[in-house]
């Protein structure tokens, strides 16, 4: 940002006046309100006479008492003036640092919410480090005149870190990334995507040179002590989250979480265009987002039944018929002889008469008892996989919050979550119409996701949601948000193991 001085701008007031655009008007100016008071028509003499005094006075009285610097935020696309004015929102200067040669830092606060945010980096930037620059240089110089309606394009290069410096009483890190003018400011990205620093000031001509950057220790330093606690918020990540649904062709999937960022957030530069982009390729007929288990949920546990009722009845049918064969082959009372046994106690004339009836029915019914017992233990898995695909698998259940009543939106919401592989379905009260109620996913072992699962008004009974890929391994918390007044409670949340 540049900020010019009551000098710099009084300089520019009376160079304007000195164009030729700007003579030419003076002098047309100058003669209609002479036609207009006197009513004559004054000589091109006369108009050079009275062009000069009045050049000369506005020079020997015209002063800039005060200058008054206004920020305003704006996204998509900015048209300077009054646009922004009416359009944007009005940020305040919360704190500063000296100009630069020193750090040159600033802290803006605005009344905005939902708003795209970049994550701080944990630590410092080490050498060799990537080093990536985003940003939007005008080419910010006193000396040139502003095109208010020019297009200023997005700058993107890469680089690494490849020295520290402390010249100027501050650590500042060198990056071999190409900068510009108008790039200070602007922010420094790590191979993840997150802040590292904020460029400084560039070494180099106007066409780009070497940039040095504030790292992100001080970016947290300078927050902390103006009393700001960044937190991070779910928009990122849903967009994290929707464009990765898209570069797996997931279309449906993508389209349903561009439209709820729209929704939820009115500053958002890019997800008109993306939305644009997959509703092109839904009507491509490109989509390969995978039909929904739930669908299939009814069909899987009848014909689960329908298979354990199957294999219990055959093996029941098998069972009796072996039975059934036994009884009448082998019949009661059957003498077997057997042969003479010299060498025993018995004499070579003696027989022995045997009941033949257990022997023969033990072992022919042992394998149709394996089998009832087989179909049985089939029969139950069936059974089992039928429920499993009703439910949606495995139950990790829990509840968030204390007992409370629908009526009284100062407790907590009692809530059961339950937890399959990607899918959450959350079992909740209704709450007041006015009540708004938001569930939250974070990480329970590292940092927040602080994605939004689902939100509603006074509702959240049985609400079946998709996990995001970042949540589908390691531990991590549904927490359950809601609105009382003004204020926004968020008890401790339920954790699972994804």
């Amino acid at each position: 940002m540049v900020a010019p001085t009551k000098s710099d701008l009084l300089t520019e007031i009376l160079n304007f006046d000195t164009h030729p655009e700007a003579i030419k008007q003076l002098r047309q100016d100058l003669s209609d309100w002479v036609r207009g008071q006197v009513g004559i028509s004054p000589s091109d003499a006369e108009i050079d006479t009275l062009s000069a005094w009045y050049q000369g006075y506005v020079n020997s009285h015209l002063s800039v008492d005060s200058v008054a610097s206004k920020f305003y935020i704006g996204t998509g696309t900015v048209h300077a003036g009054t646009d922004l004015v009416s359009h944007g929102v009005r940020a305040s200067l919360i704190a500063s640092d000296e100009p630069f040669p020193k750090r040159d830092l600033a802290v803006l606060k605005a009344d905005m919410t939902a708003a795209p945010a970049l994550t701080l980096a944990p630590a410092e930037p080490t050498v060799k480090q990537v080093a990536t620059i985003v940003g939007y240089p005008r080419g910010a110089h006193l000396d040139e005149p502003a095109q208010f309606d020019a297009t200023v394009p997005a700058v993107y290069s890469s680089g690494r870190v490849w020295d520290v410096r402390a010249d100027n009483g501050f650590k500042a890190f060198g990056t071999d990334a190409i900068v510009h003018p108008g790039n200070s400011g602007g922010p420094v990205l790590d191979a993840q995507g997150r802040v590292v620093g904020v460029l400084s000031y560039g070494q180099g001509s106007a066409e780009g040179g070497r940039g040095y950057f504030i790292s992100v220790d001080s970016i947290r330093a300078e927050l902390a002590a103006a009393g700001v606690h960044a937190k991070a918020g779910a928009l990122t990540s849903d967009y994290r989250d929707a464009l990765r649904d898209g570069d797996l062709k997931r279309y449906k999937d993508e389209l349903v979480a561009l439209e709820h960022i729209r929704r939820t957030s009115a500053w958002d530069a890019y997800v008109a265009d993306d939305i644009t982009r997959t509703q092109s390729e839904l009507l491509a007929g490109h989509d390969r987002t995978p039909p929904p288990i739930e669908q299939f949920a009814v069909p899987v546990l009848l014909g689960s039944l329908g298979v354990a009722l199957a294999i219990l009845l055959f093996s029941m049918v098998v069972f009796a018929l072996d039975l059934s064969r036994v009884e009448r082959r082998v019949a009661p009372g059957v003498a077997i002889h057997r042969p003479p046994d010299y060498g025993g106690s018995m004499g070579p004339s003696q027989s022995l008469a045997e009941s033949a009836d257990a022997r023969p029915s033990q072992r022919t019914s042992l394998p149709s008892t394996r089998l009832l017992i087989g179909g049985v233990a089939a029969a139950i898995l069936a059974a089992t996989v039928g429920l499993w695909a009703l439910t949606g698998g495995p139950a990790a259940s829990t509840q968030i919050g204390s007992s409370g009543s629908a009526a009284d939106a100062n407790s907590a919401p009692v809530l059961t979550v339950h937890v399959n592989q990607d899918k959450v379905t959350v079992w909740g009260v209704s709450f007041p119409g006015s009540t708004q109620v938001t569930l939250y996913l974070d990480s329970v072992d590292g940092p927040q996701l602080g994605s939004v699962l689902t939100q509603a008004n006074g509702n959240l009974d049985v609400t079946t949601v998709s996990l995001p890929a970042t949540a589908r391994s390691g531990r991590h918390q549904i927490r359950a948000c809601w609105t009382v007044g003004s204020s926004y409670k968020c008890p401790v949340g339920a954790p699972f193991d994804a």
